[in-house]
């Protein structure tokens, strides 16, 4: 008899460490499971959170004020081909590390431009400083007012000259940098525009001119141009504009035709010159505007 209630006695101790090893491991799964859901729901607010703080700016992974990737692309590619003429042109949009939207465009060999997008759609190339409205497919124009001091102390303007201009060539321009700037650096530290087609851009053809005002109160506009019908020049678009320091501009190549007009204003006076060169002698042609714009090219 005590040895049957000793054996009931271990079968009951028995069944009780295995009812208590299950109910520990269901409350120990029940746990998990809770705190799965837990992190789970976490992360979903998390994702949310910051999914709704990208929305309130119209950015997403795939697009970027309210316009997909796609369609920035599209419109990227159509600019280039209306304006530089380039169908064979790759655009990419991407976001860099800083968050900063960016359209990279390049062709099979390297890049040509890498527009950063404001919120106000303004694309700015980080190579070559234009800007870009790719949604109304237009160039915008530069609002350039500040710079740097000091520069160009060695031209001596007199009497009514205002505006100094220097055509710069690479045979030429360490003698340039030597007469009119203090040093390398000073040169070096300018503001330059370049308008130029992005092949000659990429291998380096072009013009290159100097335009320096005679101080702050000068303020310089510039704008691209064409010959119309009329046989008279037209103003088109406006690519920098109320500039008041010294700054480099790179264009294309250009014979008698002018592309580029240049607008001065000065204590009230105001004029306007174009950017051309003799058939003659090869030099800037200022005729009509020698008393307000002075020729600093090394010829």
């Amino acid at each position: 008899m005590k040895k049957i209630m000793i054996f009931i006695i271990i079968i009951l101790l028995v069944i009780i460490v295995v009812l208590s090893t299950i109910i520990f491991y269901q409350s120990s799964n029940n746990t998990d499971t809770n705190n799965n859901n837990t992190m789970d729901f976490n992360n979903s607010n998390a994702n949310n959170s910051v999914n709704n703080i990208l929305d309130s700016f119209g950015v997403t992974n795939e697009s970027y004020n309210n316009l997909s990737f796609e369609e920035w692309e599209k419109l990227a590619k159509d600019f280039w081909r209306n304006n530089y003429g380039q169908d064979n042109i790759k655009a990419t949009c991407y976001y860099d590390e800083d968050g900063n939207f960016v359209i990279n465009i390049s062709d099979e060999h390297e890049a040509l431009a890498e527009y950063e997008v404001d919120e106000h759609n303004v694309a700015s190339d980080r190579f070559s400083n234009t800007c870009i409205d790719f949604i109304s497919g237009e160039f915008i124009p530069i609002d350039a007012t500040t710079g740097i001091d000091g520069v160009a102390n060695n031209i001596n303007f007199v009497d009514n000259e205002c505006v100094a201009i220097g055509y710069v060539t690479d045979l030429n321009e360490t003698q340039f940098i030597d007469k009119y700037f203090d040093d390398p650096l000073t040169y070096g530290g300018l503001q330059y525009f370049d308008f130029r087609y992005p092949d000659n851009r990429t291998s380096g053809y072009g013009n290159k001119f100097v335009i320096i005002p005679k101080n702050k109160d000068v303020e310089i506009t510039v704008y691209d141009c064409y010959l119309g019908e009329d046989n008279e020049m037209h103003i088109d678009n406006t690519l920098i504009s109320k500039i008041n320091e010294p700054f480099i501009l790179l264009d294309d190549y250009i014979e008698y035709v002018p592309k580029m007009m240049v607008q001065f204003k000065y204590n009230g006076f105001e004029e306007m010159f174009p950017i051309t060169f003799s058939g003659e002698n090869g030099n800037l042609v200022l005729t009509g505007y020698e008393m307000e714009v002075k020729d600093i090219s090394l010829y």
